[in-house]
């Protein structure tokens, strides 16, 4: 089942600050991404699987293979559930990185052990604010990085720089160059796999202030469905909104380029920067949330995908839909309407800094008029 982290809520941090803010939390969740892509490529809750679901290799997660699986993923897009089935996704690895980062931190023994177990709780996915300021973090463009762990201080390939595929099965699982390259690379050319992030800098650089102003403007739009995803048309949708899910869009091209994972659906979910990016498409879609109470998905036509491959015409997805393949405890799918608030987030064990958790139980007026205060400091 998907359960997000159990532990408490804690905050996911802002990836520029997070180093900063909290050292401690940051070295022993480092190592549990790590952990994560260690796990054998076969395991259900390895890297591979995980991000599989996504996309390639196109076969179930968590539930009975159909006899003519699909050449799709699961994933939801150009659809009202866009939203909330990416929440529920990235609450998955967030789940399965708690769980290494308290295996790593218990392994700690003297006077910091405590310290770093405490740390090891604080392990959630940090978001890449990518309307806050054009630059690229550091952190993820370094290929090393030196963390301390049980054993002292070591130097590690970067777990937020790229996924390495450590076994085979990519190469029968992929097509065209990506069957090829061992790694995951952002704007490589198209047979180096090697990253050249100046050019994501020169793209997302490019992009900024149209992005910066888009972000804001998505708060204006009074109807869920149109403020968050690509597909959805009103009559009284403004002719120059672009949608969250558009924003985002643009945000893989620019990571990807022409020949990166991030610019594929099918295979986006392996580049670490993929869950960082989702981080913040899910606080945004939380602070309009919380700037709109009470509004959530609305009835639209069903798209396509791996847990639907071939919807019936005039057939549409609502806040009922299940969000496969993703279930809680009970064996119940996820549902939209089980993200219909904000709030829902402290469910799932997270918090963001616009979205504190100490607004839990309080009347909805009070988060939004804090939510809205910080989209103007931000973004207006």
């Amino acid at each position: 089942p998907v359960t997000g982290a159990t532990n408490g809520v804690y905050p996911r941090h802002s990836l520029r600050t997070w180093q900063q803010q909290d050292p401690d939390g940051f070295n022993i969740c480092i190592q549990a991404w790590q952990g994560v892509m260690n796990v054998t490529e076969t395991d259900p809750y390895s890297w591979y699987e995980i991000a599989g679901i996504h996309g390639a290799p196109f076969k179930s997660w968590g539930e009975p293979n159909p006899r003519d699986p699909p050449e799709i993923g699961y994933c939801s897009h150009a659809s009202g559930l866009f939203p909330t089935w990416h929440r529920i996704y990235v609450a998955l690895l967030e789940q399965r990185l708690l769980v290494h980062a308290q295996r790593i931190a218990s392994r700690f023994t003297g006077p910091d052990s405590r310290r770093y177990r405490d740390a090891g709780e604080r392990c959630r996915i940090s978001y890449w604010d990518w309307s806050e300021t054009d630059v690229l973090p550091s952190v993820i463009t370094t290929p090393r990085i030196t963390v301390t762990t049980p054993d002292g201080p070591n130097e590690i390939a970067n777990p937020l720089y790229s996924y390495r595929f450590y076994s085979d099965r990519f190469t029968e699982d992929f097509t065209g160059p990506f069957a090829r390259i061992p790694n995951t690379a952002r704007q490589p050319d198209r047979n180096s796999g090697v990253s050249r992030h100046d050019r994501v800098q020169a793209a997302l650089s490019a992009g900024f202030r149209a992005r910066r102003q888009n972000t804001y403007n998505v708060f204006s739009v009074d109807n869920f469905n149109a403020a968050t995803n690509r597909a959805f048309r009103s009559n009284s949708t403004p002719g120059n909104l672009v949608s969250i899910e558009s924003i985002h869009d643009e945000v893989h091209n620019a990571v990807g380029g022409q020949y990166g994972h991030m610019s594929y659906l099918e295979y986006s979910g392996f580049d670490p920067i993929f869950w960082l990016h989702h981080s913040n498409v899910d606080r945004i879609i939380a602070m309009y949330q919380a700037v709109h109470p009470g509004r959530g998905v609305e009835p639209q036509a069903a798209t396509m995908n791996f847990a639907n491959p071939m919807p019936s015409p005039g057939e549409e997805e609502d806040d009922l839909t299940p969000l496969r393949p993703f279930y809680d405890r009970t064996g119940r799918f996820y549902t939209s309407r089980d993200m219909i608030s904000a709030s829902s987030i402290f469910d799932f064990g997270y918090s963001y800094p616009e979205i504190p958790v100490h607004f839990r139980g309080r009347p909805d007026e009070e988060l939004q008029a804090f939510t809205r205060s910080r989209v103007n400091a931000l973004y207006g």
